[in-house]
């Protein structure tokens, strides 16, 4: 999670800090009532945006038509998922309510534990915090009913005991886990014990949640994190050699520390020993906000940096983006202030999905109210279909628009050989947006038909397309400032047609080349005043009302 805090204590008054505890507290059980009162409830048919649906190509003579999705069991593997816990208090009624939300969605992967991942609450009796050798039925029910519906369980191998928080209380200051052998025999030990419980049920075991951050008993200091990891690893693979093993999980990538300690694990040799290196990246960020505009640019060429380094290393696995969160009103948090109106959060959520995927990794989101937000539902349902058994390319594609901003696109590949081209406008992100009239060149493609896919407001229409000297040509397009997805069906493809699997993440700047400066009018609630004139910046209203 993003923090400004100093070990041991964040810089916040005392109201502030109980109403942090508080919401930290109470986000899982928010999420579980949230996903029957909202997904299980409420038709589809009744979310409401702010948008009107309008064609996505300008004179098409085609209807559009409602996209129909699917739930996690019908679907192939999108490489979407969630993060939502069940901790020993949980009931068999939670359970269940976790699994029929996801499902709903069609996530195909929930990141879990049955230990808090964040314990911070000292309101919490001690015995709640800590660790035990119990695994209740309602958790075993929550793995059970999640491989029942398809969806693969990535555990995150949290591990507390008395002596960690009496340890910190004795000597906050500097204080770290894992720094002896006793330490790390006590959590191996609960990592045979976990492992071996589920063992064959879990897809992932994640070593530790953001072992960076310094708040409280959390923190482990990057060379006893590698010891922990070389530690670890041997014991998961003896007891099930088929699960996968994933290091990393650090907080929010935007900030310098964070990083320090992703490439500091990626310069071990540990990372030959394992499948996936994970990270945080999005909390929030986009190019509204000044803080978050040169990373939220620049993240592309960091997830490749990374890669890059990880490979030197010996490393041969998957990378995974968890976490991701643009916050609206319904679930603000005082430590990530940056709030977006609902639209405007979907787009976000949107981008940020595709933009991993397309990169080849793997996309998270964090459990943070999102089923709440019935707007937030509906494109995580469009993109969970729509994503199902995709393969990241990179495809020759040229693009024509009279925009100003960056333009971004990635490319993606199915098992019946049909494409799909994503593609957005990649400036500030706001609740009305018209779209810019684009035209789409695929060189050495033909396809029998072609389908645009608008995941906002979750309809679709065949698009009007021609073939222009051994190129397909898909002309005014409305480009908007969300992923609109083009589904290319019935392909052939003739001898000068190239595309390579994996990353084909694409931004085009100005269609030119230059590159924007940061805008000059901040409006971090994205609901288009300008935080000068609007009168409640941090929460998105109307214009007629002076923001409010």
């Amino acid at each position: 999670m993003t923090r400004f805090c100093k070990r041991g204590e964040c810089d916040f008054p005392q109201l502030a800090k109980l109403l942090l505890k508080l919401l930290k507290c109470s986000v899982t059980t928010l999420f579980l009532s949230a996903l029957i009162n909202v997904t299980a409830l409420l038709p589809l048919s009744q979310h409401a945006h702010s948008e009107t649906v309008e064609p996505l190509q300008q004179g098409c003579k085609f209807p559009t038509r409602q996209y129909e999705t699917r739930q996690s069991q019908y679907l192939e593997d999108n490489r979407i998922g969630e993060m939502v816990p069940l901790y020993r208090w949980g009931s068999l009624t939670g359970a269940n309510m976790i699994i029929e939300g996801l499902n709903k969605i069609g996530l195909k992967y929930n990141r879990l534990s049955f230990d808090l991942i964040e314990p911070w609450d000292r309101n919490l009796p001690i015995d709640l915090i800590t660790s035990t050798y119990e695994i209740t039925p309602a958790q075993m029910y929550l793995v059970e009913g999640l491989l029942e519906h398809k969806i693969d369980v990535c555990y995150i191998l949290e591990f507390w005991t008395r002596k960690m928080i009496e340890d910190y209380e004795r000597a906050p200051d500097g204080y770290s886990r894992f720094r002896n052998e006793e330490e790390v025999n006590r959590y191996t030990d609960y990592v045979r014990f976990i492992v071996s419980s589920l063992r064959g049920r879990v897809k992932y075991y994640e070593i530790l949640n953001e072992p960076d951050v310094t708040l409280f008993w959390n923190w482990v200091r990057l060379p006893d994190y590698i010891n922990l990891i070389r530690k670890t690893v041997p014991v998961i693979r003896e007891i099930d050699p088929n699960a996968k093993i994933v290091v990393g999980s650090v907080s929010n990538l935007a900030f310098k520390e964070p990083q320090k300690y992703l490439f500091g694990i990626a310069r071990s040799s540990v990372v030959s020993m394992v499948d996936l290196v994970s990270f945080h990246p999005f909390f929030g960020a986009s190019p509204a906000i000044d803080l978050y505009y040169d990373y939220y640019y620049g993240y592309a060429d960091l997830v490749r940096e990374l890669r890059q380094v990880l490979q030197f290393n010996g490393f041969t696995g998957k990378l995974m983006a968890t976490e991701m969160v643009w916050r609206t009103s319904m679930n603000y948090k005082l430590d990530e202030p940056w709030v977006y109106s609902e639209t405007v959060a979907a787009k976000y959520y949107a981008r940020g999905v595709i933009t991993n995927l397309g990169l080849d990794v793997i996309a998270g989101v964090g459990g943070e109210n999102v089923a709440q937000i019935p707007t937030l539902v509906e494109v995580g349902q469009n993109l969970c279909t729509a994503m199902a058994g995709h393969q990241p390319i990179d495809m020759r594609v040229k693009i024509a628009a009279s925009y100003d901003g960056p333009i971004a696109y990635c490319a993606f590949l199915y098992p019946d050989g049909n494409r799909m081209i994503a593609i957005w406008t990649d400036g500030v992100a706001k609740d009305e947006d018209p779209g810019v009239a684009t035209t789409i060149t695929i060189p050495s493609l033909a396809a029998a038909r072609v389908t645009g896919i608008d995941i906002l407001h979750g309809v679709q229409q065949d698009l009007e397309f021609e073939a222009k000297q051994e190129a397909l040509v898909i002309q005014n397009i409305l480009v908007k400032d969300y992923p609109v997805l083009i589904w290319l069906n019935g392909v052939t493809t003739g001898p000068d047609y190239t595309e390579t699997p994996g990353d084909g993440f694409h931004r085009l700047w100005n269609l030119s080349g230059a590159k924007p400066g940061p805008q000059t009018e901040s409006d971090r609630d994205g609901d288009g005043v300008p935080d000068e004139e609007d009168w409640c910046p941090d929460w998105p209203g109307s214009k007629k009302m002076n923001g409010c």
